[in-house]
């Protein structure tokens, strides 16, 4: 019987996967993350090249080197080179704080299109227009329509009586809007020259022109009418600048409520001790007087007593300001016997405190 069966071959290569050494690319929203951190270090790094910054020669080639991930044949970076960029970027914004690569795209014009900058700052124009025509509109109005003279029974339209009610009471508001916005056009422009602005810091800006609103008119209360200053120029400068409401707001609070100072205690004698305890006649020792706390200002007086035996070097020791302690001599009388117990007393108002000395 013939076998037809073919001779078995050499075994088939064994299809295991080869492990490439190359990092594996990371989701959609990393790689979008930090490409365009990449274009932020790029477009930091131009402008302080244009604008003559003295960098590192290294940093210039680290940010200059990340540029290329951007390129879309490039493969994704190791986490090496991501960290050495990481750490290029941080350096390059250090350098050029406050001037960051969001400061410099709110400042970009471009060709039929102010920058976003320069349209918050047209926003703050029509504000201007818009408090500057209420202002002119009252004025025009009290001088066409007079208040009548007191007696006077002539009728007046609805509005007017409006107006000539409602008006006085809110200028100073509108002053107070006006010079808040005098001051955020003033400081737009300059941080628009300086590349600085930042379109995060919007609220604030927002903030400061309601703040200026009703400060303009809350100053007045803290303001009599003999004032030197006219009140639309109160309220104008607090709008300007309203530290000084604040400010005004805290003197009368203090004034009003003031702060309870609560008694300063007096530190009593802690105790008193000696450099040596047992002193021969005729020997001199060294003592030390503390108190519970610092002495106030001016020091603290302790009066010092001792017996027969012992000469006192003073009858005070003065704790100095701020110190809680200090130190006195004194000596044995060459007359004392060997066993003797001599004291010395320490007084401080009521309180007292005693140490004894043996004579060897």
């Amino acid at each position: 019987m013939t076998d037809n069966s073919t001779p078995a071959g050499p075994a088939p290569e064994s299809q295991t996967p080869t492990r490439s050494d190359k990092p594996l690319p990371p989701d959609e929203q990393t790689r979008d993350t930090f490409f365009q951190e990449v274009r932020d270090a790029v477009l930091l790094l131009e402008f302080a090249v244009s604008e003559g910054r003295v960098l590192e020669a290294t940093l210039i080639i680290r940010v200059k080197k990340s540029q290329g991930f951007l390129s879309h044949d490039a493969p994704w970076p190791s986490d090496q080179d991501r960290a050495d960029f990481e750490s290029a970027y941080r350096d390059l914004a250090q350098t050029m704080k406050p001037i960051t690569a969001a400061t410099l795209r709110a400042t970009m014009d471009e060709r039929w299109k102010p920058s976003p900058a320069r349209r918050f700052s047209q926003r703050l124009y029509i504000w201007v227009f818009i408090s500057a025509a209420f202002i002119v509109a009252y004025q025009a109005l009290t001088i066409a329509f007079p208040a009548p003279q007191q007696g006077a029974a002539a009728p007046e339209a609805f509005y007017i009586r409006l107006i000539r009610g409602v008006g006085p009471n809110l200028m100073p508001f509108v002053f107070g809007l006006v010079g808040a916005l005098t001051f955020l056009l003033r400081s737009a422009h300059i941080f628009i020259a300086e590349r600085t602005f930042d379109m995060n810091r919007r609220p604030e800006y927002y903030n400061r022109m309601v703040l200026g609103f009703l400060g303009g008119g809350v100053a007045l209360l803290f303001v009599g009418n003999d004032s030197k200053v006219g009140q639309n120029a109160i309220s104008f400068l607090v709008g300007y600048n309203t530290d000084y409401l604040f400010q005004m707001i805290e003197r009368v609070a203090q004034a009003v409520f003031p702060k309870e100072t609560k008694p300063q205690t007096v530190p009593i004698l802690a105790g008193i001790s000696l450099e040596r305890d047992s002193l021969g006649p005729g020997d001199a020792g060294n003592a030390t007087v503390s108190i519970t706390g610092v002495a106030p200002s001016g020091g603290l007086l302790v009066s010092l007593t001792a017996d027969s035996g012992i000469e006192l070097s003073a009858t005070t020791v003065k704790i100095p300001e701020g110190s809680n302690s200090a130190s006195f001599t004194f000596k044995v009388d060459q007359s004392q016997k060997s066993g003797t117990k001599l004291h010395v007393t320490a007084k401080q108002d009521s309180s007292s405190m005693t140490a004894t000395i043996t004579v060897k």
